[in-house]
């Protein structure tokens, strides 16, 4: 569950247009033949640990009227930082984890990234050489829903009947603190 609406600063319009509420889970299990994990990476960079956050409210800076004051109790955000961090990283995690896997971009029926921006999503599947018909995509109607993009994406394409059984999915997705990760996956 992302409740983003709490932590962003209304006033703010760099990020308060960016962030949206959301839920969604997904059930992993054991995979039966070939369906499964085929592949998996998490990765977490410090250096931009102050471009993407909320710093006030926590033991370095506890909750205070001067917190309260400041909105060091919403989230801050370094747009240009995370856009470039979120590109370079997305490609090569999702890159990476086909890699792994020992198969080819070319086997790769569904690219489900998160949904923080289009611009970001369209840079890494430009780099990646994706068809963008095999890239989904719900933002533009329900938003950044941060950690609950994904699931709720996959809800929504395995119940239209887009992803089916066998499909090979590919998952990817960036937060704050930076960390970032990608999964592969069949369905």
């Amino acid at each position: 569950v992302e409740l983003l609406s709490r932590v962003v600063d209304w006033t703010d319009r760099t990020t308060c247009v960016l962030f949206g509420d959301g839920a969604g889970a997904a059930i992993i299990g054991p995979g039966e033949g070939d369906r499964g994990i085929l592949a998996t990476n998490l990765f977490t960079d410090a250096q931009f640990a102050r471009s993407l956050m909320i710093p006030g409210g926590g033991s370095e800076s506890p909750q205070s009227a001067e917190v309260l004051e400041r909105k060091d109790h919403k989230v801050k955000m370094r747009g240009q930082d995370i856009f470039k961090a979120a590109v370079r990283n997305l490609y090569s995690a999702s890159q990476a984890v086909v890699d792994k896997a020992g198969l080819k971009n070319t086997d790769v029926d569904w690219v489900v990234p998160h949904q923080a921006n289009l611009r970001i999503i369209d840079q890494v599947i430009t780099r990646a050489e994706y068809p963008k018909h095999k890239v989904l995509s719900n933002i533009a109607r329900v938003g950044n829903t941060s950690s609950a993009s994904i699931p709720i994406l996959l809800d929504e394409s395995i119940r239209a009947g887009t992803i089916v059984p066998g499909n090979v999915v590919l998952l990817c997705a960036l937060g704050a603190g930076v960390s970032w990760g990608a999964a592969l996956v069949r369905m």
